[in-house]
C-alpha cells in the first residue's frame, strides 16, 4: 500500500487512519456519509 510505504520510507512516527466519504445521488436522494476509521494501515 502506498501510504504504508510512505510512512516507513520517511521513518514517520504517526498513526494513520483512512476515512471514506460516500455520496449517493439519484433523482430523489442526495446523501453524504462519512465512515471514520474505515481501515488502518499496517
Amino acid at each position: 500500500m502506498g501510504a504504508d510505504h510512505f510512512v516507513i520510507a520517511n521513518n514517520l512516527d504517526v498513526e494513520v487512519r483512512f476515512d471514506l466519504i460516500t455520496i449517493l445521488k439519484n433523482k430523489t436522494i442526495f446523501k453524504i456519509e462519512h465512515l471514520e476509521s474505515a481501515f488502518y494501515h499496517f
